[in-house]
């Protein structure tokens, strides 16, 4: 009787005993496949990786700096900044794009196009014009206009602004040759 009760609770544990091998079971290959999943995961990721080591090494060796956007039809606004600072610094008109070469040669690079002296007359005089029309504006929400065009030699810039009662104060002023 005692070895009958023995193998009847032994027979029961066996039972038990399956269903958490095959509960375990399942858990080990959900864990395979999770595994595989970011196996193949990892090496998608250190292909991108290796892409992209390869292109900052390539346009850390190219020689060219590109400020001018051919869609937009105009230089980079950082170009933009830069020039003004040069200027705010008294660097005249004719030597700002040999002032940016020779920074640009420090890092082994070269512009591939750079403004005219004349263009860079132009953007002092438009940074001035806007200067002065934004101080005499008091409004909190004011939008600064600009136009340039070019008559018979001489430069016309026409600024006007416009604030929340939309009011526009326009100037006209003939500047350069």
């Amino acid at each position: 009787m005692y070895c009958r009760e023995q193998v009847r609770k032994m027979e029961g544990q066996g039972k038990q005993d399956e269903t958490q091998v095959i509960t375990l079971s399942e858990k080990v290959n959900n864990l395979k496949e999770i595994n595989r999943n970011n196996k193949t995961l990892i090496d998608s990721l250190m292909n991108e990786n290796n892409e992209l080591k390869e292109r900052l090494d390539e346009i850390k060796e190219s020689e060219n700096v590109n400020f001018y956007d051919k869609s937009k039809n105009a230089y980079d606004l950082n170009l933009h900044l830069c020039v003004y600072e040069l200027l705010d610094h008294h660097v005249a008109y004719s030597n700002i794009g040999p002032v940016i070469k020779s920074v640009l040669k420090l890092v082994n690079k070269k512009p591939e196009r750079l403004p005219s002296p004349s263009t860079i007359e132009n953007w002092s005089l438009e940074r001035g014009l806007l200067a002065k029309k934004h101080l005499s504006v008091q409004s909190e929400h004011t939008t600064l206009y600009s136009d340039g065009a070019s008559k018979f030699g001489c430069k016309w810039g026409a600024f006007a602004t416009s604030d929340t009662r939309k009011l526009f104060i326009t100037g006209i002023e003939r500047y350069g040759n």
